[in-house]
């Protein structure tokens, strides 16, 4: 990721593609991750328990249920992780965030859906480790901007207005996760992507 700040900084990409290519993803991602939560793990779970009711003796177990996870997933992972880093780094240092995107993206797409069962990794912690990484990448940035020089005014008002959301939103943020709103956060989720995908349309849409 630290390297996708690196390039972020040293390159000049038009923010309106930057804007439409990040709302596009997050809105695909949403469509997908719609489709894991209500459709898609829930027939899953229901085969499981047909299958785990099954006779003794029946060979009902999956690649997934295997306690090695193959090099071959190992290297893909490593390879497509690298690839994430980069791109919500450059996306971090282009638009302020992405980082923490690319890691949640990641982890439910690619690593959760390669990875066997036992390797798989808990949502919660792919969000814990989300914001860290944006924290990091934010602290990274930051430093950018000084060592260049600066910013404007206009940026430095910005960045007190979100501030307090940051501050106050990422404690109370832990408090609700929890295993019992995970659906309520889940759908929560759809909502914000759904209006944030409307809103930007509906703002390049009218001053176009």
């Amino acid at each position: 990721g630290t390297w996708g700040v690196a390039v972020g900084f040293s390159i000049t990409i038009n923010p309106l593609v930057l804007n439409v290519v990040f709302t596009t993803v997050i809105i695909s991602f949403a469509i997908v991750y719609v489709y894991l939560n209500e459709y898609f793990l829930p027939r899953t779970a229901r085969l499981e328990q047909t299958t785990n009711a099954r006779p003794a003796g029946d060979i009902s177990e999956s690649l997934t249920d295997c306690r090695v996870t193959p090099q071959r997933t190992v290297i893909i992972r490593r390879v497509v992780m690298a690839l994430f880093a980069v791109a919500g780094g450059i996306l971090s240092a282009q638009l302020g965030s992405g980082s923490d995107t690319a890691c949640f993206v990641f982890t439910v797409l690619v690593w959760n859906s390669i990875s066997p069962r036992h390797d798989a990794i808990d949502l919660s912690v792919a969000t814990a480790s989300s914001v860290i990484i944006m924290a990091v990448h934010t602290v990274e940035t930051a430093v950018l901007v000084l060592v260049e020089g600066g910013s404007t005014p206009r940026v430095y008002h910005c960045l007190l207005c979100a501030a307090p959301v940051v501050v106050l939103g990422a404690p109370l943020g832990s408090l609700l996760l929890r295993p019992s709103l995970v659906k309520v956060l889940q759908r929560f989720f759809y909502l914000l992507a759904l209006v944030q995908f409307v809103s930007f349309a509906y703002l390049k849409v009218k001053t176009n």
